[in-house]
């Protein structure tokens, strides 16, 4: 064992090369199949959002909403007629002009419901005149955290046109977050900017242009059945059906939106690269075996010269194959230990796509069961592979059977013959035998493993190719995946003519 200690050393570190590889992938495509479900966990996600259609629902009717029995958690908020002053004079298509600007009435929307993840700064304070912003709206307005933005706002009785008419606010920069809506962007989603109670005081009711509240449900409370009582509660507050003194008698329809149907989506868009991930894995583990197994299989071929003159000092076969199981076992025991580590190294890495902009924890991940249970997948096959060669060495050893295995280790192959009657060249046929036949001795090679290798590895590159160009035709093709309309066109609250 100490001759052939540098050899065991140097397959030992393959064995770990390639565990960090299948394990960072396959932890990476645990880990980005379950962020966007994880982020909503960590951000006390809403399920519905509910907005009156015609009315509103201040001061009175959220209040009441939050207090259905179904009801776990609500957010109130309003949205406000507001540009930055950097898009004055207004030019056609300008993207500035669709600034979308919305706060919370009841401090509860960002800190206590639906909290965004921040990815520079930090979250708004509440006393302050603050505001946060995501990464699109952040380049689009050349903004940073920190950085001093001045809105105008107008009276829902004002048009956003006059800048001398407009009641302006100096807005901080508090933080730039990443939110429900902006980890996949399933639409095309205009710049959004979340003020702080603070800054919606500084402004008033008059500037509210509309309002909603996202909603949490207590669990086994159903979308369907919160909305009917929604509805029931809403006919008792007439504001939800008219604002302003002359309100109707009857409160009015709500607009409900489930919001499992997003977040469906977006884990559908997410998926096919935990997907992919974990059969990266997978190819890279069993390929990994293969082609290292064939060297841990050659290093025991090269032991077992000496095999003879151990058996003539007494040893059995069964002590022959346990050294040959333990020279395996401690390399791959110390492969898998560095894998190990280097996945926890390599975590840093994961997720992947879109769901590492939604991961709750980014950074080094150190689960250790799923790192045991890795360590274990990497070890046992090795060793399994091994048993099976260390026991047919030993199996060599006696009689018959010796003689036996000399005679086939001398054989030469099937092609090689066939190559000598049908008169190919010599180049051919020293070639043919060269690369099939397997040798004897210190020139024993694992013919069938290393083709097995070869195959797979040419395999995964070709798979990988074709994949990759089939997946560049299908995006650049929306019709392939239903999409066959032209130009959409959205109402927002209102009904089309």
């Amino acid at each position: 064992m100490r001759g052939h200690g540098g050899s065991w050393a140097l397959i030992a570190v393959l064995i770990g090369l390639a565990g960090t590889a299948a394990l960072t992938a396959a932890g990476g495509a645990r880990r980005t199949d379950t962020a966007y479900a994880r982020f909503l966990g960590s951000s006390n996600a809403s399920d519905v959002t509910v907005s009156p259609q015609n009315g509103t629902g201040l001061p009175s009717f959220y209040a009441a909403l939050a207090r259905l029995p179904g009801v776990r958690a609500l957010g109130a908020f309003v949205g406000l007629q507001a540009l930055p002053v950097q898009a004055f004079p207004l030019k056609p298509n300008d993207p500035t002009t669709a600034l979308v600007v919305e706060g919370s009435v009841d401090g509860r929307l960002g800190l206590e419901v639906d909290r965004p993840k921040v990815t520079s700064g930090r979250m708004f304070r509440p006393d302050q005149v603050e505001a946060v912003i995501d990464r699109a709206t952040a380049r689009l307005l050349h903004l940073e955290a920190g950085s001093v933005l001045t809105l105008a706002a107008f009276t829902n009785e004002q048009e956003p046109s006059d800048l001398g008419h407009a009641h302006l606010l100096e807005v901080r920069v508090a933080g730039i977050v990443t939110d429900r809506t902006t980890v996949v962007t399933l639409s095309r989603l205009p710049p959004r900017m979340q003020l702080s109670p603070s800054a919606l005081r500084q402004l008033g009711p008059d500037y509210f242009r509309y309002d909603g509240a996202y909603v949490q449900l207590a669990r086994g409370t159903s979308a369907d059945e919160f909305g009917r009582q929604a509805q029931a509660l809403a006919d008792q507050y007439p504001e939800t059906a008219q604002a302003g003194p002359d309100a109707a008698p009857k409160g009015g329809s709500l607009f409900v939106a489930n919001e499992a149907d997003e977040v469906a989506r977006v884990k559908r868009t997410i998926r096919p690269q935990a997907v992919t991930l974990a059969l990266f894995a997978l190819v890279a583990a069993v390929a990994a075996w293969f082609i290292i197994g064939q060297q841990a299989t050659h290093q025991l071929f090269l032991s077992s010269v000496d095999n003879p003159a151990l058996r003539a000092l007494g040893m059995s076969g069964g002590q022959f194959m346990a050294v040959g199981l333990i020279e395996v076992g401690l390399a791959a025991a110390c492969g898998g230990l560095l894998a190990v580590l280097g996945t926890v190294a390599a975590s840093t890495l994961m997720p992947i796509g879109p769901a590492r902009l939604a991961e709750p924890h980014p950074g080094v991940e150190l689960n250790a069961v799923v790192l045991a249970l890795g360590a274990l997948a990497i070890v046992l096959p090795y060793i399994a592979r091994a048993a099976w060669s260390a026991w047919r060495m030993a199996a060599a050893l006696h009689g018959p059977e010796a003689s036996g295995a000399a005679r086939r280790a001398g054989t030469p192959s099937a092609l090689g013959v066939i190559a000598v009657r049908a008169g190919l060249p010599t180049s051919a046929t020293v070639g043919l035998q060269t690369a099939l036949e397997p040798g004897r001795g210190r020139t024993a090679v694992p013919v069938r493993a290393t083709l097995v290798g070869m195959i797979l590895s040419i395999a995964t590159v070709s798979a990988s190719l074709v994949f990759g160009a089939n997946l560049v035709h299908l995006v650049r093709t929306p019709g392939l995946y239903g999409q066959t309309w032209d130009l959409a066109v959205d109402g927002q609250f209102q009904h089309l003519p």
